[in-house]
């Protein structure tokens, strides 16, 4: 039930509703997934299906719209911190704070960012955010304490995508070219070049 096909006097045009992969985050035993508009988490040591929250956008189910990808918090061992992201017309991500035992689903923080591109945890209290002007920023996990982050790179114009990686740093995806930007020392540690119209969707 994921596609529907419209015929005209040349032909048809068949059309998709969703992502055939759900996005999803594996963690030891644990995958985390999102499926029918909602969060789950499944034990795969003893199979075990936990529903986490229902993931909302502006108070009502997000419909036909699974988030692009999914990102687990490596950096946090007090608590597990899921981040989604969404695009489309009204892009956005939607960060999850749940407390460390699954077993009793205790969701202590749903804060939603708009008008993003992407998002990527950069610490265990912080995340980086790539805004719809392709401008960076880092804030703490509920938003506040925002500080826009002017990457120091020779030639750069667009920024395409934000991606993660080690403690304070990100992979960023611009300009033909794929680099890891260290935030703190505000320098790029490593580059590589990639072909024209290259289009990176996972790292």
């Amino acid at each position: 039930m994921n596609y529907f096909a419209a015929g005209y006097d040349n032909g048809m045009s068949v059309f998709k509703l969703e992502r055939e992969r759900h996005a999803s985050q594996r963690i030891g035993s644990s995958v985390f997934y999102v499926k029918n508009k909602n969060l789950y988490c499944y034990d795969l040591s003893i199979k075990e299906k936990n529903l986490l929250a229902a993931v909302n956008s502006n108070g009502k189910q997000v419909l036909m719209n699974q988030p692009k990808s999914m990102y687990y918090n490596y950096f946090n061992q007090a608590s597990h911190n899921v981040i989604l992201n969404f695009d489309g017309e009204n892009s956005c991500f939607i960060i999850y704070d749940f407390a460390k035992d699954l077993k009793n689903v205790n969701c202590n923080l749903e804060k939603r960012g708009d008008h993003t591109l992407g998002s990527v945890f950069i610490s265990k209290d912080k995340i980086c955010v790539l805004d719809m002007n392709r401008e960076v920023a880092v804030c703490n996990l509920d938003g506040s304490n925002i500080k826009k982050v002017n990457m120091i790179k020779k030639g750069l114009t667009k920024v395409e995508m934000i991606f993660p990686a080690p403690l304070g740093r990100i992979i960023v995806h611009a300009d033909d070219t794929l680099f890891m930007y260290d935030l703190a020392a505000r320098k790029v540690l490593h580059e590589l070049t990639l072909a024209e119209g290259t289009k990176v969707k996972q790292i």
